[in-house]
């Protein structure tokens, strides 16, 4: 890698920048968890609470 002393290097970062893919496999990754993560809370308020009733009142005959 080249140091920039008087200033010529200046175009090349700019070049590494836009070449580079560490950063956009990055972006790519939290895009979709945050997709995933979006619809897993999505099913759970639509989901969340008919599934909990059911469940606390199968545990409660299960128990009571």
């Amino acid at each position: 890698m080249k140091r920039m002393i008087d200033g010529t290097d200046r175009i090349s970062l700019p070049r590494r920048f836009l070449r580079g893919e560490r950063g956009t496999t990055a972006i790519e990754y939290s895009i979709v968890a945050a997709g995933i993560a979006m619809a897993v809370v999505g099913a759970i308020r639509v989901l969340g609470a008919n599934v909990l009733t059911d469940l606390f009142s199968q545990l409660g005959s299960l128990f009571g």
